[in-house]
């Protein structure tokens, strides 16, 4: 079986450099061009079913794809990325002056430093887990249209990497990335970006 995972479009906060998990934006001009590159160049790819995100930066490109394909299209919000609380829609520089406190416990704790109105990455990371736990065992190919902090996390279960060393790890906007999971053992096969 295969995980086909496919990153949303660029979208204004991606051009911001904002802190954002649950909240959406609009897609930028380049993201609207990726989203119809994106169209173009997945069917090669070969999936069974789509998986999607219900954030709208998700949503839209996978219901596009399940339009064009004719593949069933499932939504699940496991898939969502990373809810950063009251960090979400700030810059960097603006979490660290606004909320000086609780950046620097994410600095020195990252795993376990729950934002206010969000979560924290140990309990994103349990639902990223619970979900690919649910599925890696599918005989299914499966289209999974995500986030960047989702995929990385998904990524550094299914490779055993380090907990947090994903983070590190550049996924662009429409990113594509392929893992086979054969007798319960993955591995990556193609890593394409920004199509």
């Amino acid at each position: 079986m295969r995980l086909i995972f496919l990153r949303h479009p660029e979208t204004t906060a991606n051009e911001q450099n904002l802190i954002y998990g649950k909240t959406d934006y609009p897609y930028t001009k380049r993201g609207q061009k990726q989203f119809e590159e994106a169209l173009v160049n997945i069917e090669r790819f070969g999936f069974d079913k789509i998986l999607t995100s219900p954030l709208r930066r998700a949503y839209e490109l996978a219901s596009a794809i399940a339009s064009k394909t004719s593949k069933e299209l499932i939504v699940h919000e496991a898939l969502e990325e990373m809810n950063f609380g009251i960090f979400e829609g700030l810059t960097e520089e603006e979490a660290k002056l606004k909320h000086p406190g609780i950046h620097r416990d994410f600095v020195d704790c990252f795993e376990t430093t729950l934002f206010p109105e969000g979560e924290s990455f140990d309990i994103f990371k349990k639902r990223v887990e619970s979900f690919l736990n649910d599925y890696k065992q599918s005989e299914t190919d499966w289209l999974v249209v995500s986030h960047g902090g989702f995929i990385r996390t998904a990524l550094e279960y299914l490779l055993d990497n380090k907990s947090g060393s994903s983070w590190f790890l550049e996924i662009g906007n429409c990113s594509i990335i392929e893992i086979h999971v054969n007798e319960g053992k993955p591995s990556m096969i193609k890593n394409i970006l920004n199509p």
